[in-house]
């Protein structure tokens, strides 16, 4: 006598037991296959030319909208762009310092702009002498070590007021790290301290670094006003941005001859899948939706570039699950 199915139980399978637990996922369907799902790439680019410039007037700060809102995104991923790299690199966050002459305080100003070290000495010789002081100044440069070193001929003694000043750098109050600057100190090779003169002189203990603010370009990508794209973790408590772009592009300042006379022109990085790659990944799930994001290009202090009106073009790669 044979067997035969019962019709409760004949016919197609429709939901097939899978016994392996890297095909499925969830506690109800533990043991059924999960359909799969497509993914696909949309590509974005996030131009500073498209921003409303009534609400937005600076090209590294901009809402980008969408066509269309986005949905699900797994990736974001910076795959190209222009970027513009600061050639100003005395900017008002940081051109103030307190002079002090005998008992009185001045406000030095350094006027924004472009300098090399020998036209910023000449600059600072000419605000010294016109700040209302006694003394006549003189700024050179050490002939062996290359600090700036400050001169004042008439008796009087003075200082430069880094540390008690009206503009002095942020530190943090636990770890002492610097968390912003509000003076040149940086600029001109001193450290967060007043420096006083000692036989008319003042020494700077460092050599200057004119670029100390701005060799590295920092952005920052928030979707919908809600979330940051977030892909470094920073220290001492700054904010995290969603990729790094390092400003060797500075290094022709640097050349000897190259800019010590002729006057500075803008320049771009440039940023393409060869030269630099960074992917986003949103955890702990895709996001869900976008709509808008928006962009920023900052120092490594948090304030926003100056790039004299240049745009800013950043191309996204979107990985999205169908």
């Amino acid at each position: 006598m044979s067997l035969i199915p019962s019709v409760l139980v004949d016919g197609p399978v429709v939901n097939r037991l899978d016994p392996s637990s890297f095909k499925t996922s969830g506690s109800g369907s533990a043991l059924q296959i999960q359909t799969k799902r497509s993914l696909r790439t949309v590509r974005v680019e996030l131009n500073s030319m498209d921003r409303n410039y009534s609400k937005y007037p600076y090209s590294t700060h901009f809402h980008w909208v969408f066509p269309f809102p986005v949905k699900e995104i797994r990736e974001v991923r910076l795959i190209g762009g222009t970027i513009p790299v600061p050639f100003l690199n005395i900017d008002t966050h940081w051109n103030k310092f307190t002079f002090q002459e005998g008992s009185n305080n001045y406000t030095i100003t350094i006027p924004v702009g472009f300098y090399t070290v020998s036209t910023l000495m000449i600059k600072l010789q000419d605000l010294l002498n016109s700040s209302g002081a006694t003394n006549t100044y003189t700024v050179t440069q050490s002939p062996t070590g290359g600090q700036l070193v400050f001169t004042g001929t008439g008796g009087a003694n003075f200082a430069f007021l880094f540390a008690t000043g009206n503009f002095t750098d942020l530190l943090d109050k636990t770890s002492k790290s610097l968390l912003q600057i509000h003076s040149p100190a940086r600029i001109l090779g001193f450290g967060y301290a007043d420096y006083r003169s000692s036989s008319g002189i003042i020494a700077a203990s460092r050599l200057p670094n004119l670029w100390y603010a701005l060799e590295r370009s920092y952005l920052y990508l928030n979707f919908d006003s809600s979330q940051d794209l977030r892909s470094v973790f920073r220290g001492s408590g700054r904010k995290e941005p969603s990729a790094i772009f390092y400003n060797d592009e500075l290094n022709i300042y640097n050349y000897p001859g190259g800019l010590s006379t002729t006057p500075p022109y803008p320049l771009t990085k440039y940023l393409n899948k060869e030269t630099y790659d960074t992917v986003i990944l949103p955890s702990p799930a895709p996001i869900s939706r976008i709509s808008f994001l928006e962009v920023s290009l900052r120092d490594g202090f948090y304030n926003l570039l100056n790039t004299q009106g240049r745009e800013v073009s950043i191309l996204l790669e979107l990985v999205i699950v169908d």
